[in-house]
C-alpha cells in the first residue's frame, strides 16, 4: 500500500504565519517603493515645466509667463497655456468652460500622487503652482513695486536659491485660477500648507499635521529639490518666508 502525505493542521498554521509575515514585511516596502516612483515622476514634471519656463524667457526677454491671478484674458496669458509651445506633451483641448479650442500642457502639469490628478486633467487645472514673487508683479501706489516683485530672470540674484514652483495642496481647487501660490503672505505655517503640500511625498498622517513627509520644490536654476516639511516649517516658524528671493 502506497503511504497518503498531508498536511497537519499545525504545518498548515505554520505556512499561513509565515506568508502573512511575508505580507507584512512586504506590503510597506512595495508602499514605499510606489511613492518613491510618484515622487520621481513629479519631480521629472516639474524640470520639465522649468525648461519651458526657460525657453519661454530666453524669447521673452527674460520674464517669467504670468499666472491667471487679475488676467480676465488667461488663455492667452497664463503659464499653462503660454508654457505649451515648450512641451512635447501640448494638447489641443475644447476649453472646460467655454466653446475655444486652446493650447495647454499635458499631462506633465499633473502629479501622479495628486488625489485630484483626474479633476484636473479634466478641468484644466494642475498639480502645480508658481511662486507669486516671480510670476506676480506686486503693484503699489505708483505702479509695480520692484522690491516686492522678482518677474525676470536678471533679478535672480542666486537663482539655484530662489522657489520657482511648488507642489499645490491636496484639497486645492481644481481650478485654472490655482495655478499660483499666495507666497508673499506666508507668514505663519497653517498659511503655507493652505497653500502648497509640504508632505505630499510620506506618511500623510491622520489627522494630518503636514509635517510627515516631504515635497518636491522648482528653482530658479532648473533644478529640483526634495525637501522634508519640518526643514521649512522651522524657517517659518523662525520669521522667515523661505519663498521670497534671496537679494
Amino acid at each position: 500500500m502506497r503511504a497518503k502525505f498531508a498536511f497537519t493542521l499545525i504545518e498548515l498554521l505554520v505556512v499561513i504565519s509565515i506568508i502573512a509575515l511575508l505580507v507584512g514585511i512586504l506590503l510597506p516596502v512595495l508602499s514605499s517603493a510606489r511613492v518613491r516612483g510618484q515622487q520621481l515622476i513629479s519631480a521629472n514634471n516639474m524640470r520639465q515645466i522649468g525648461l519651458a519656463i526657460h525657453m519661454y524667457q530666453d524669447e521673452y526677454d527674460g520674464w517669467f509667463p504670468l499666472t491667471s491671478h487679475g488676467n480676465t484674458s488667461r488663455l492667452q496669458v497664463a503659464w499653462l497655456y503660454v508654457l505649451a509651445p515648450y512641451l512635447t506633451d501640448a494638447e489641443l483641448v475644447q476649453h472646460p468652460h467655454t466653446s475655444q479650442m486652446i493650447w495647454e500642457i499635458g499631462p506633465v502639469r499633473v502629479c501622479p500622487r495628486d488625489p485630484q490628478a483626474d479633476e484636473r486633467m479634466a478641468n484644466s487645472a494642475t498639480s502645480y503652482m508658481l511662486n507669486e514673487w516671480v510670476a506676480v508683479p506686486f503693484y503699489g501706489p505708483s505702479g509695480i513695486d520692484w522690491s516686492q516683485s522678482y518677474n525676470r530672470r536678471d533679478m535672480l540674484v542666486k537663482p539655484s536659491d530662489t522657489y520657482v514652483m511648488f507642489v499645490n495642496a491636496n484639497d486645492t481647487a481644481a481650478h485654472i485660477t490655482a495655478d499660483h501660490a499666495h507666497s508673499r503672505s506666508w507668514t505663519s505655517w497653517p498659511v503655507v500648507v493652505n497653500d502648497i503640500s509640504t508632505d505630499r511625498y510620506g506618511a500623510n498622517g491622520s489627522p494630518p499635521d503636514f509635517l510627515n513627509g516631504s515635497s518636491n520644490y522648482l528653482f530658479g536654476d532648473n533644478h529640483v529639490e526634495e525637501i522634508p516639511a519640518p526643514e521649512l516649517k522651522a524657517l517659518i516658524d523662525a520669521g522667515v518666508n523661505f519663498s521670497r528671493p534671496p537679494e
